[in-house]
Protein backbone atom coordinates (compact mmCIF):
# COMPACT_ATOMS: atom_id res chain seq x y z
CA UNK A 1 0.00 0.00 0.00
CA UNK A 2 1.30 3.71 -0.87
CA UNK A 3 1.32 6.09 2.12
CA UNK A 4 -1.53 8.77 0.38
CA UNK A 5 -4.12 5.19 0.68
CA UNK A 6 -2.79 5.16 4.29
CA UNK A 7 -3.54 8.78 5.49
CA UNK A 8 -6.65 8.42 3.47
CA UNK A 9 -7.91 5.55 5.18
CA UNK A 10 -6.72 7.27 8.52
CA UNK A 11 -8.55 10.35 7.89
CA UNK A 12 -11.73 8.40 7.27
CA UNK A 13 -11.39 6.43 10.77
CA UNK A 14 -10.96 9.70 12.29
CA UNK A 15 -13.69 11.22 11.22
CA UNK A 16 -15.74 7.83 12.06
CA UNK A 17 -14.44 7.84 15.70
CA UNK A 18 -15.18 11.63 15.83
CA UNK A 19 -18.54 11.51 14.89
CA UNK A 20 -19.22 8.02 16.66
CA UNK A 21 -18.23 10.31 19.74
CA UNK A 22 -20.09 13.43 19.09
CA UNK A 23 -23.16 10.29 18.90
CA UNK A 24 -22.24 8.84 22.21
CA UNK A 25 -21.81 12.06 24.00
CA UNK A 26 -25.20 13.15 22.87
CA UNK A 27 -27.20 9.95 24.07
CA UNK A 28 -25.01 10.43 27.26
CA UNK A 29 -26.44 14.11 28.13
CA UNK A 30 -29.82 13.03 26.50
CA UNK A 31 -29.99 10.39 29.31
CA UNK A 32 -27.91 11.41 31.97
CA UNK A 33 -30.73 13.20 34.02
CA UNK A 34 -33.95 11.33 35.91
CA UNK A 35 -35.49 14.70 36.38
CA UNK A 36 -37.91 16.61 34.02
CA UNK A 37 -36.76 18.80 31.89
CA UNK A 38 -36.94 22.23 32.93
CA UNK A 39 -39.40 22.99 30.25
CA UNK A 40 -42.03 21.05 31.42
CA UNK A 41 -41.60 22.48 34.86
CA UNK A 42 -42.08 26.28 33.65
CA UNK A 43 -44.70 24.84 31.58
CA UNK A 44 -46.26 23.67 34.82
CA UNK A 45 -45.91 26.99 36.65
CA UNK A 46 -47.42 29.02 34.00
CA UNK A 47 -50.20 26.74 34.29
CA UNK A 48 -49.90 25.17 30.75
CA UNK A 49 -49.99 21.15 30.06
CA UNK A 50 -48.12 19.72 26.87
CA UNK A 51 -51.46 19.06 25.47
CA UNK A 52 -52.63 22.64 25.58
CA UNK A 53 -49.20 24.05 24.35
CA UNK A 54 -49.26 21.57 21.39
CA UNK A 55 -52.67 22.97 20.91
CA UNK A 56 -51.21 26.59 20.51
CA UNK A 57 -47.61 25.90 18.30
CA UNK A 58 -48.28 22.81 17.70
CA UNK A 59 -46.48 18.90 17.63
CA UNK A 60 -43.51 20.36 15.55
CA UNK A 61 -42.57 22.81 17.90
CA UNK A 62 -42.98 21.20 21.11
CA UNK A 63 -40.91 18.48 19.85
CA UNK A 64 -38.42 20.84 18.78
CA UNK A 65 -38.80 22.66 22.17
CA UNK A 66 -38.25 19.79 23.72
CA UNK A 67 -35.17 19.37 21.75
CA UNK A 68 -33.45 22.23 22.77
CA UNK A 69 -34.40 21.67 26.37
CA UNK A 70 -32.59 18.68 26.15
CA UNK A 71 -29.41 19.70 24.79
CA UNK A 72 -29.26 23.08 26.16
CA UNK A 73 -25.84 23.92 27.62
CA UNK A 74 -28.18 25.95 30.57
CA UNK A 75 -29.81 23.13 31.36
CA UNK A 76 -27.61 22.18 34.24
CA UNK A 77 -28.69 25.43 35.73
CA UNK A 78 -32.04 25.90 35.04
CA UNK A 79 -32.48 22.05 36.94
CA UNK A 80 -30.89 24.00 39.78
CA UNK A 81 -33.59 26.21 39.86
CA UNK A 82 -31.69 29.37 37.83
CA UNK A 83 -33.61 30.10 34.95
CA UNK A 84 -31.34 31.61 32.27
CA UNK A 85 -32.89 35.15 31.11
CA UNK A 86 -32.10 33.85 27.49
CA UNK A 87 -33.93 30.73 27.20
CA UNK A 88 -34.33 29.44 23.75
CA UNK A 89 -37.63 28.05 24.32
CA UNK A 90 -39.24 31.53 26.00
CA UNK A 91 -41.00 32.21 22.65
CA UNK A 92 -42.61 28.68 23.08
CA UNK A 93 -43.82 29.13 26.39
CA UNK A 94 -45.15 32.80 25.74
CA UNK A 95 -47.31 31.62 22.79
CA UNK A 96 -48.46 28.75 24.36
CA UNK A 97 -49.40 30.90 28.00
CA UNK A 98 -51.24 33.50 25.20
CA UNK A 99 -53.31 30.94 23.52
Amino acid sequence: MDPVSVLIGVAWLAIGAAMLAGTVGSFRKAWSSEARLPLFREMERRGLTPERAEDAVGMTQLACATRRCTFCAQRPRCERGAAPLDCPNEEVLRRSSVA
